[in-house]
């Protein structure tokens, strides 16, 4: 595909035509041609992505997703930062590799994105402190095309986190997403707090020992949670623990995601 046609200048007139909801006039581009393109942008990314060989990066089979940015959830992100123009915006085109997968697989997988499109091109944030209303991930933002967009890397349970936190958010609102919880009365703050230290607190410690597990000179690269009998004796019982903690997270995530249908239900009601 082309490199993107529009100036900087084109792209922040436009950018604050979505933010104010205005008409774009004949002196900027129109926000379908720019999402059109955009959209093309992402394609080519999530194809790039796809060549990658996973040999010896991780052992499962990675779930790989494009998506592009919707005018709704732009026009937000560009009235929370009303001095950012639009070609400064790091993830209208985004793709997002969720596997399962050990903290270091995840950076080598990050380190295998860089490798495709060039270390001048890339910038690594390891967004894994849980400081972001405990999202967890590593992200990869990538120089193409005259744009910019991003490659989202989470382990499986962080990938599920993620998902019922941003199903949280469409419920009570997407300022949870950036540190502002609702009041301590608000029918959804006991979630949002059950769901923050669910990643912070247990899925960060488990990924740990996790991490522990795998680095372990008897490992060898096994993918022991599929092998656990060909373990050796001492690391079995850590090995069971863990897998025990694990499917302790799914069923936790499994009962929020109860909790917020029944939230949804009740506010639609009120």
């Amino acid at each position: 595909m082309d490199d993107r046609p529009w100036s900087n200048r084109d792209m922040e007139t436009l950018a604050e035509r979505i933010r104010n909801g205005s008409e774009v006039g004949a002196e900027s581009p129109s926000y379908d041609d720019v999402l059109i393109w955009y959209d093309g942008l992402t394609a080519e990314v999530w194809e790039l992505v796809n060549r990658i060989s996973w040999d010896g990066v991780i052992h499962s089979v990675p779930d790989i997703v494009p998506r592009t940015k919707t005018h709704d959830t732009l026009r937000e992100k560009l009235q929370r930062m009303s001095t950012t123009g639009l070609h400064r915006i790091v993830d209208i085109s985004g793709v997002r590799i969720d596997a399962e997968m050990t903290l270091s697989q995840q950076d080598s997988v990050a380190a295998a994105v860089v490798s495709v499109f060039g270390n001048d091109n890339c910038t690594v944030k390891d967004l894994r402190d849980g400081a972001h209303s405990g999202y967890r991930g590593v992200h990869v933002h990538v120089k193409v095309r005259r744009a910019l967009a991003e490659v989202q890397i989470r382990t499986s349970a962080q990938s599920m986190w993620a998902n019922a936190y941003e199903r949280l958010a469409d419920i009570v609102g997407r300022d949870i997403r950036y540190d502002q919880d609702p009041p301590e009365d608000h029918p959804a703050a006991a979630i949002v707090q059950q769901l923050q230290n669910l990643s912070t607190e247990v899925i960060a410690d488990i990924e740990e020992k996790e991490q522990w597990l795998a680095s372990q000179p008897e490992i060898h690269g096994l993918s022991w949670a599929t092998n656990i009998d060909l373990l050796p004796e001492d690391l079995v019982p850590a090995a069971d623990s863990l897998l025990a903690l694990k499917a302790s997270i799914l069923t936790a995530l499994v009962d929020i995601e109860g909790d917020l249908h029944s939230l949804k239900r009740g506010m639609v009601a009120e």
